[in-house]
């Protein structure tokens, strides 16, 4: 599966950067980099915004990663609900609607797309993005802790965005997310330590409003890895455009991104056995990996080449995958 930008999308924004000055840009992306992967943007207080050129900087340096972060959690939710339909699609902190442009790549029957975003630079790079697919759009200016009701939709993504508000806020924004979720609600964080933390938070504030667990946690119980030094993450490779590259000062012509996500939905669903939490291992006469069980456990297991229908489902999976196994 690919996870790069459609041709398009990339052709609009080097548009928008063209003539630009490429070292202003590799400055930037230090800033855009401990901003989005480090630290906390409520670590200054909710008044922290990307300046502009910080913005037009994220269109090529941040993006790309963001996108395929988004393509790849679509992906594991499908795996476990994969006749869902989504016709609608609700971006908060949409940035410049990447995680639309994602949702549109994975749910065909996407008809109207809204996104919520604070900054002017990025919605108007949204709207340009998104107008591509000629889908009936929405833009509404906001910042995401302004609202006190928010427009309903199938879909509603919340992708690297509730690292930008402060802790106080967000059981508030999120009772409002799900309120306005007529299907899924996914929640998109950095695959940091504190992105983690970032996403326990969402998990417990949701569990609590009885939401269903969709993915990856094959359980409603206490996460295994909270209070150890582990987080759940995933990761997605994706390949570098030149002007990725030339900003990034980088040799690689790919790069990994890694993710933390969670996803919920209204109607209760039959979650995997485990999920598999770190790339499998094949070897002579078994595949071994480690998983994050329904039992609320994080634990080693293999599957034997004898065992070949269980074996031949398997073979494939990869870090991020869910398997039904029994026992």
């Amino acid at each position: 599966m690919s996870y790069q930008l459609p041709p398009e999308i990339l052709e609009i924004s080097a548009r928008i950067l063209r003539g630009e000055n490429i070292k202003t840009h590799q400055q930037s992306r230090a800033t855009v980099s401990a901003l989005y992967k480090d630290k906390t943007l409520s670590a200054h207080g909710e008044t922290r915004e990307l300046t502009e050129s910080e913005q037009r900087t994220y269109l090529a340096a941040r993006m790309p990663a963001t996108y395929a972060a988004n393509c790849r959690s679509f992906e594991i939710i499908l795996g476990t609900l994969p006749q869902i339909e989504i016709t609608s699609v609700l971006d908060l902190g949409a940035g410049p609607g990447t995680a639309s442009m994602s949702a549109l790549k994975y749910f065909p029957d996407i008809q109207k797309l809204t996104v919520l975003e604070r900054s002017d630079t990025f919605l108007n790079c949204a709207e340009k993005f998104l107008a591509s697919y000629k889908k009936e759009l929405q833009c509404i200016k906001s910042n995401l802790t302004a609202n006190s009701d928010l427009p309903e939709a199938d879909l509603v993504i919340a992708s690297y965005a509730i690292n930008e508000i402060h802790p106080d806020h967000l059981k508030s924004l999120l009772t409002l997310a799900w309120a306005a979720t007529k299907k899924i609600l996914i929640i998109i964080e950095p695959g940091t330590k504190i992105g983690f933390q970032n996403i326990l938070k969402a998990r417990e504030i949701l569990v609590n409003l009885e939401a269903y667990l969709l993915a990856p946690c094959p359980h409603p119980l206490k996460c295994p890895m909270q209070d150890t030094d582990k987080w759940c993450h995933f990761r997605v490779r994706f390949n570098r455009s030149k002007l990725h590259q030339q900003i990034k000062q980088g040799t690689l012509n790919y790069e990994d991104e890694p993710f933390s996500f969670v996803a919920f939905c209204r109607d209760k669903v039959t979650l995997p056995t485990d999920r598999l939490t770190s790339f499998p291992k094949k070897e002579k006469g078994f595949l071994s990996f480690e998983s994050c069980t329904s039992q609320g456990e994080i634990a080693k297991k293999r599957i034997m080449k004898r065992n070949k229908e269980q074996y031949n489902s398997a073979k494939d999976i990869t870090w991020g995958d869910g398997l039904i196994l029994n026992d």
